[in-house]
């Protein structure tokens, strides 16, 4: 039997705001809220609910891909997954213990913590990036990992020392960084330029500290999966893969790309890859397996030395010259035009060390006074509360070891939290694009910014000039940008005014009575003092801002709300509110209205009256009335939803209404329907913990409302609805006998009707 591993290398950069811990709006990943949530939909959601289709285009089963491939996931999004997306994170926690019951050794494996470049790195941020990796992974998955992702598999020496020490058994590494290799019970020392040789067996490179075991990826077929749109034929890829192995004479193979390739990059790409996984499944001579399975039951094939790189710096997987990619212009580049330079990288780079030596020094003389223990091992530990492994308190107190005030308490958080951002804003995507005016250098600054301020009492003088006078020398590529400086400024401001949305958000929310949604570490309490006064807290570093307002404006939706009142005062109106907090707003408006005037079927029966008179008198006679027609459609289908997702039994005909009249009216449905009515789904049907008895007690009146849904957003996409989604709503069914039951009732319409929709054959099972 010969051994088959495809890895994917799931990552995001960590995109919160610093100061609030929120992602803003981010307008180009529409309809989504930002990037996060799209990829997750796209990628991470796709790859857990990933359908298999029979001969007739019907889906056979469910795939979770995570259980058959090797993965990574990195620390910061899987974090982001557990508290945004809860039913996929627990897809991948299953699937890595599937996995371990099927292998004896589980598919996922640790990443470094935030994507930071090892070799460029301190031998002190070398430690912690592995440590907090490894941790913040068996805070996941409950065990440890034999292996680690390397941010962009970059390696030298002194970084292999450091995971051996660490008790890293072994990495993945590209072909093209192996130097030299000698084989088993052979003295002689060949180059490993036969790139063949490397990716069929694991391989020992020796360090001072001990072996460590490295596994190289196929580089061409990784390649083509990557960019050559492989997965939009699986015979064709899983041929490939048995050519491979044929010509090479070969036992084992592994494919090792990003983890967003299926799905993200390319559209539908997971489906390729369940397709491909149900091939090898039903082959006789070929397996799916993973790395940890092969370093228990593969002996290594001989040793091997690395490439030392530019500079002698170290080897990467995505830089041909070794490290230099992200400290200079190496000619390596994504994105940008022809003429554009990346001479701001070595600026950058300048940039942040010059604070890495005052920013450790201070830490050290700082936790010297406050612990008892050494500085770099506090800092290690502090993983543990940044997973909600530990409570703060608690974690001081274990580490202060003696009487201290609440000074001292608040300094030492502000020490360990200076320390995070410190490595986060080294994080690698700061480097790797086109130009220093884009989103991801713009982060990592912001990380810097972020440090200053937590580090300002302890510098007798800021060293933020200086920072500033080395990004002056960092020139945008796009002259109206200007340089590193004027945008460093420009998104610090932006950035900090960010706390005063979360404070309009506060605001609103109080004075409204909504739910709490996401206040990032925040939290916000109302004072009548005995005027209105918001207090911010950062209870881990107790950081306070004491905010006066004032609302103005109509009874219902307020005109205005200033901040500050008096000669600084900041006015701001409901426009400026996130977008999550805007919909939870006009959702509240909708849902006091309905309590106070009248009921759902009166409101919009008199809207559905009103266009249908304007429609069928054509008056006025331009496209002017038309456009009318659908903005209002548009509202009332927008307010509807909201009332769907909140248990409202009227909003489910009203819905009905609107979407008949507007197939007679002919008028375009909203762009974003889809994507409310997912919403709707996931508030009403798929998050509810009552499921069950709902099954049970309103079988009836469950089937209708997922075939209202379900119905439309097949109308209005073409292809039918999102196979996740149907994936989904499977799994809610099949995880009980009553639901199975329903399913199996060949005789009853409605159900038929529903695994129609669903897409669903007779065989639907999960794999």
């Amino acid at each position: 039997m010969r051994n088959l591993i495809f890895h994917g290398h799931f990552y995001q950069p960590p995109r919160e705001n610093p100061w609030t811990g929120i992602i803003g709006d981010q307008s180009e990943a529409s309809p989504f809220g930002n990037w996060n949530e799209k990829i997750c939909r796209e990628a991470y959601e796709a790859n857990a609910y990933s359908p298999l289709l029979d001969k007739n285009s019907l889906i056979e089963s469910f795939y979770n891909n995570y259980s058959h491939i090797s993965f990574n996931m990195g620390p910061t999004l899987l974090d982001w997954l557990k508290s945004h997306s809860e039913h996929v994170y627990c897809k991948i926690i299953e699937a890595d213990r599937i996995s371990e019951e099927a292998l004896g050794q589980g598919n996922a494996l640790a990443q470094v913590y935030n994507h930071i470049i090892l070799p460029l790195a301190s031998e002190k941020d070398k430690k912690t990036q592995i440590y907090w990796g490894l941790e913040n992974f068996r805070r996941h998955f409950g065990r440890d990992s034999e292996g680690i992702w390397l941010s962009e598999a970059a390696i030298n020496m002194s970084t292999a020392e450091e995971l051996v020490r660490s008790g890293v058994k072994y990495t993945i590494l590209s072909p093209h960084q192996a130097e030299k290799i000698r084989f088993e019970n052979n003295n002689l020392e060949e180059s490993a330029q036969y790139e063949s040789l490397l990716w069929q067996k694991p391989w020992t490179l020796s360090t001072y500290e001990g072996p460590l075991t490295v596994f190289f990826y196929h580089p061409g077929l990784s390649s083509d999966i990557s960019f050559n749109h492989l997965l939009r034929d699986a015979d064709y890829l899983f041929n490939r893969v048995c050519r491979e192995l044929d010509e090479n004479n070969a036992e084992t193979l592994s494919v090792a790309t990003d983890g967003e390739i299926y799905g993200h990059h390319e559209t539908l790409g997971n489906m390729g890859l369940s397709a491909f996984l149900n091939k090898v499944e039903n082959s006789e001579d070929i397996r799916m397996v993973n790395y940890s399975w092969l370093c228990s039951n593969t002996e290594a094939a001989g040793e091997i030395s690395l490439k030392e790189g530019e500079e002698a710096r170290g080897s990467s997987w995505s830089c041909s010259h070794g490290v230099s990619r992200w400290y200079k212009d190496c000619g390596c580049s994504t994105g940008g035009q022809e003429d554009w330079n990346q001479n701001w990288r070595a600026h950058l780079r300048t940039s942040l060390n010059s604070l890495d030596e005052s920013i450790d020094r201070i830490f050290e003389q700082g936790m010297a006074r406050l612990s008892r223990t050494d500085p770099w091992t506090v800092r290690n530990d502090y993983i543990h509360v940044l997973t909600s492994n530990e409570e703060p308190d608690t974690f001081y107190k274990k580490y202060s070891g003696r009487k201290t005030s609440t000074a001292d308490r608040n300094h030492f958080f502000r020490l360990l939290e200076g320390q995070k951002y410190k490595m986060l804003m080294y994080t690698s995507c700061g480097w790797f694009f086109a130009d220093i005016s884009g989103v991801e250098p713009l982060q990592n600054l912001m990380y810097a910014a972020r440090l200053m301020e937590l580090y300002a009492p302890f510098y007798s003088s800021s060293p933020e000039n200086t920072l500033l006078e080395h990004l002056a020398e960092a020139r945008s590529n796009i002259p109206e940008k200007g340089n590193a400086a004027v945008l460093y400024t420009g998104e610090k401001i932006i950035r900090k005014k960010d706390l005063f949305i979360t404070a309009l958000s506060m605001i609103v929310r109080n004075s409204y009575g909504m739910a709490v949604q996401d206040d990032g570490f925040l939290k916000g309490k109302i004072l009548k003092n005995p005027e209105n006064v918001l207090e911010i807290t950062n209870p881990l570093t107790a950081e306070k801002w004491t905010i006066p307002f004032r609302i103005e404006g109509e009874e219902r939706l307020f005109s205005g709300i200033t901040l500050y009142p008096g000669e600084q005062e900041q006015k701001y109106s409901a426009e400026n509110l996130r977008s999550s907090d805007k919909l939870a707003l006009m959702k509240e408006l909708c849902l006091l209205e309905l309590e106070s005037k009248m009921t759902i079927s009166r409101k919009y029966s008199g809207i559905i009256s009103q266009m249908d008179q304007w429609l069928r008198l054509r008056l006025p006679e331009s496209e002017d009335l038309v456009k009318s027609v659908e903005a209002l459609l548009h509202y009332a289908l927008r307010e509807v939803t909201f009332l769907m997702a909140s248990g409202n039994s009227e909003a489910w005909n009203c819905f009905l209404d609107l979407i008949n009249r507007n197939r007679i009216w002919n008028i375009s449905l909203p762009e974003d329907l889809n994507h409310w009515l997912s919403s709707v789904l996931e508030e009403e049907l798929l998050n509810k913990r009552e499921i069950r008895k709902e099954l049970k007690e309103d079988r009836e009146g469950l089937l209708k409302k997922l075939i209202i849904i379900l119905s439309v957003q097949k109308e209005k996409r073409q292809r039918g609805i999102s196979f996740s989604l149907s994936g989904r709503i499977y799994e809610v069914f099949a995880a009980n006998r009553t639901g199975l039951a329903i399913l199996e009732s060949a005789e009853d319409e409605t159900v038929s009707e529903l695994k129609s929709l669903l897409n669903l054959s007779d065989s639907i099972h999960f794999t």
